[in-house]
């Protein structure tokens, strides 16, 4: 399942789902359409997109909404994720590395797509291992050879100004949403133009293309072991025991080395390579809880009872009986 545009400002993935579409509806890629079936959703927000606004019309940041779905955007995208159940996602985006900041330090990040893979731990780590250690190399390559450069997605500020981390672990975006229940799932980050609308969104657009086609190619030739993967973590779910220890809040710690980080001089449009010591790629549990034998929650809480029946939870009347000690 491919969906792209939940921040309507960010053009690029509506645009290259919009050309595989396109491939399809012309016959091209037979390979790929006879090893797996595909669901493209090409824009999420549509109101977003055509006032380029990062939110929906109700302002919300959809990114941010797969907990509470309070979106209908998000709840539409839920609904055909909990029907069809694919073993793979690719949520599509863009960052913007033109910021004051990065100017004012002397460098952008140019990098044509940024892939991250799933960082929570309670994903599976057959999950992990096999977007981060097998896919993402393969997208690099097929990138590298089509002309576009690629990067393991990370955010922070400039060097020296905080810490640099890939991404985030919570499961309140669409990657870790799906990857929880699951799903080998990727976030894909194209970079943005510096008027963050249609500046070289014909290059913009095909980096995301190629990533699509990288990763699609990859899965083509590794269907099975993909759906395995995924089948066997859904199953884990479904038998993990009681007592087993789950991590409610994670962190970033630094790694055994700096890293090595490319930039572009915002002055001269030169390579440049920049050692950042404040780099953070390892993930911890900040605090870990017992899986309990099953969760009690009050009738009377109307907004926790509604956020059960968005997520299509299923749940049964219960009788607590008190006895007096």
């Amino acid at each position: 399942m491919i969906f792209a545009q939940q921040q309507g400002n960010e053009q690029s993935g509506k645009e290259a789902a919009l050309l595989l579409i396109s491939d399809f509806a012309r016959k091209k890629h037979p390979e790929l359409l006879s090893s797996m079936e595909l669901w493209i959703v090409p824009q999420v927000n549509p109101w977003g997109s055509d006032t380029n606004k990062r939110h929906n019309a109700a302002g919300l940041d959809l990114n941010r909404d797969h907990i509470l779905l309070y979106s209908p955007e998000v709840q539409a995208l839920h609904a055909l994720f909990g029907r069809e159940l694919p073993h793979v996602t690719v949520d599509m985006h863009e960052y913007q590395p033109f910021r004051e900041s990065w100017e004012m330090f002397g460098g952008y990040k140019t990098f044509d797509v940024q892939v991250g893979a799933a960082t929570n731990l309670n994903v599976n780590q057959s999950i992990r291992d096999f977007s981060l250690w097998r896919a993402m190399p393969a997208i690099e390559i097929h990138l590298n050879q089509n002309g576009f450069s690629f990067n393991n997605y990370i955010v922070g500020p400039p060097p020296a100004q905080g810490r640099t981390r890939h991404s985030t672990v919570d499961i309140d975006d669409g990657r870790h949403s799906f990857a929880i229940q699951g799903t080998i799932s990727f976030i894909y980050e194209g970079i943005n133009g510096k008027d963050g609308y249609v500046e070289n969104l014909e290059r913009r657009t095909f980096g995301q293309y190629e990533a699509l086609l990288a990763l699609l190619n990859y899965l083509a030739e590794n269907s099975q072991e993909a759906r395995e993967i995924s089948e066997m973590s859904r199953q884990q779910l479904l038998s993990d025991k009681t007592g087993e220890k789950v991590a409610i809040r994670m962190e970033h710690f630094p790694g055994d080395a700096p890293l090595l980080l490319p930039l572009k001089s915002s002055k001269t449009g030169a390579d440049t390579l920049v050692v950042v010591e404040n780099y953070h790629p390892v993930v911890k549990a900040a605090y870990e809880v017992s899986r309990p034998v099953a969760y009690l929650a009050p009738v009377s809480d109307t907004q926790l009872v509604q956020l059960i029946d968005r997520h299509k939870i299923n749940y049964s009347p219960a009788v607590v009986c008190m006895e007096k000690l």
